[in-house]
């Protein structure tokens, strides 16, 4: 269907400089390799695509007096690679994510460790009718849900599906 047509017009507007650019070394090489293009399909959906052209100059690529050199293109659809690259590296991005989540949940159990036991030191100690008893319960509970996700970002990262509980070793 595109032997005889001009090739420009299934270049997408976006790679169209790009295409420009590989026009310009092909005429000076003689080949360009691995062109990223966007093309249109007859349908109108896009595809990306890496180009390989060379020009070939025989006996067939004459017009009247002038040379006119014959241009062999091949194209390489990469919509599915690209997609794929695309993919795995937001498979990275997480993962670093989730390294990063961990080591500031790390950085932060410790000093929480500390404040949980100087907590119930302090709980041990207050007296049964302390005037502040409730704040001091929002506090205690406030405490125990940063513990609670910081527990759940290191059991995250971890890697953990196990619960916590009582067993019975004689059925294990």
């Amino acid at each position: 269907d595109l032997k005889g047509r001009r090739v420009t017009r299934l270049i997408a507007a976006e790679s169209r400089s790009v295409w420009v650019e590989a026009g310009r070394r092909l005429q000076q090489t003689g080949r360009v390799e691995n062109v990223a293009l966007r093309v249109r399909r007859a349908d109108g959906a896009t595809l990306d695509v890496a180009a390989h052209a060379v020009l070939i100059q025989d006996a067939h690529s004459s017009v009247g007096d002038d040379v006119c050199p014959r241009i062999l293109v091949v194209v390489r659809d990469e919509t599915a690679r690209l997609a794929l690259q695309r993919h795995l590296l937001q498979a990275d991005r997480l993962a670093a994510t989730g390294r990063l989540a961990a080591g500031v949940a790390h950085e932060i159990n410790n000093p929480l460790q500390a404040i949980l036991l100087h907590m119930a030191f302090v709980d041990r100690q207050l007296p049964s009718d302390f005037a502040e008893r409730e704040a001091w319960e929002r506090i205690s509970q406030g405490v125990e849900r940063i513990r609670q996700i910081v527990a759940d970002l290191l059991d995250l990262h971890r890697g953990s599906d196990q619960t916590r509980g009582p067993v019975d070793l004689h059925r294990i």
